[in-house]
């Protein structure tokens, strides 16, 4: 007889924590994911959302910096400037009993390849296409901003950003021009190059 309303209570409870706990959640920009390129030589800006009002404590190659959310739950912190390296390591933010960890992340130069036409034209139509897809360059790394028009302006979600290294398959998507400025790059500088691709034809 009281199992029925015993079960209904216990769901309503457990859906409770689990919507507290996401709440409660600290979670990076969608921009900074798993393979991640952080600008060197300068100072670094790095942002995300918490519970509002709640402290949030970020961590990337031996810096420590904190910030406080605002009233809409959003936060920011700026790291030194950061030296070039290519060894993978870990961005990390924690608040509130909850951890959020970005994994691979290197550090080099980050670059937005945006325009029209020709920013958006194939490697695979480009000259040499067919060779440079067929090239692994691991230190190359990139991301498609998704084209999408509209009003008002929406926010990305997690997981419509997603790093990925030139390598066979992946690298259909990065457009030749910004390939071609990415690899010439990549022979003058240390570190790693990531190019954020904004573009639509």
């Amino acid at each position: 007889m009281y199992l029925c309303p015993l079960i209904l209570h216990m769901a309503v409870w457990l859906a409770a924590l689990v919507s507290v706990a996401e709440l409660c959640a600290v979670e990076f920009s969608p921009v900074f994911g798993d393979g991640a390129v952080l600008q060197a030589g300068m100072a670094v800006n790095v942002w995300g959302q918490a519970e509002p009002g709640a402290k949030v404590t970020v961590t990337f190659a031996g810096q420590e910096k904190q910030a406080v959310s605002d009233k809409e739950g959003r936060w920011k912190v700026q790291f030194d400037p950061l030296e070039p390296s290519t060894e993978p390591r870990t961005l990390t933010a924690a608040s509130a009993g909850t951890t959020k960890s970005i994994g691979n992340v290197v550090v080099g130069e980050v670059w937005i390849a945006s325009g029209q036409s020709n920013m958006v034209w194939p490697l695979a139509k480009s000259e040499g296409g067919a060779a440079n897809l067929a090239r692994s360059l691991p230190l190359l790394r990139f991301v498609v901003v998704p084209r999408e028009a509209g009003l008002p302006p929406q926010p990305f979600t997690p997981g419509q950003l997603a790093w990925r290294s030139f390598i066979p398959g992946a690298n259909r998507e990065l457009a030749a021009v910004a390939f071609h400025f990415a690899e010439s790059l990549l022979r003058e500088k240390d570190g790693a190059i990531g190019i954020i691709q904004s573009s639509v034809g």
